[in-house]
């Protein structure tokens, strides 16, 4: 499943946010109450971060990558949205 900036906006902070990207990038910014996993880190050992019955949404630079592992996740059983855009989509909203 996929969900917009703006509409993920509304859920901030009720949601697990998890931001994909290597940890330099998240240092670097990341939106509010994100934490890192990075891809490589999740995908490979999802059981370690995830539990199969909560909702998670994850993103990343632009929102490809993130819609990949999304759609690993979910074929797993994972309940996992990504965040359409990513990271720059982010920060376009959220400077207007």
């Amino acid at each position: 499943m996929n969900i917009t900036v703006s509409e993920l906006m509304e859920k901030i902070p009720y949601v697990k946010l998890i931001d994909i990207r290597d940890n330099y990038s998240y240092k670097m910014g990341t939106i509010p109450t994100a934490i890192n996993i990075p891809y490589l880190l999740l995908i490979t050992n999802p059981d370690l971060y995830l539990k199969r019955d909560e909702e998670y949404y994850i993103f990343c630079e632009m929102g490809h990558t993130s819609n990949y592992c999304r759609s690993e996740l979910e074929s797993r059983g994972y309940k996992v949205y990504n965040v359409v855009g990513g990271y720059r989509k982010y920060l376009e909203e959220s400077t207007n």
